[in-house]
């Protein structure tokens, strides 16, 4: 599932479920955690973005980002 408002993150940090508010340009907002992302590892998210290029164009960069609700792990 990919859509606007959703990223990935690894659920040793933050757990499917989870709600964060990042600060990151024009993709500030509020998120959910609805992917693992097979590469996402540590502290790292994937923001989704409409197309490859916005991708490409937004880059890999360093984002402030709280955490509003971390949801439980699953076990």
């Amino acid at each position: 599932m990919v859509a606007k408002g959703l990223i990935a993150a690894d659920p040793r940090h933050l757990p499917l479920g989870s709600r964060v508010r990042l600060e990151a340009g024009a993709y500030s907002g509020e998120y959910l955690v609805a992917d693992t992302g097979a590469l996402i590892r540590g502290k790292r998210v994937d923001i989704w973005t409409p197309s490859s290029r916005e991708a490409m164009r937004f880059g890999r960069r360093t984002v402030k980002l709280t955490v509003l609700h971390l949801a439980r792990r699953k076990k």
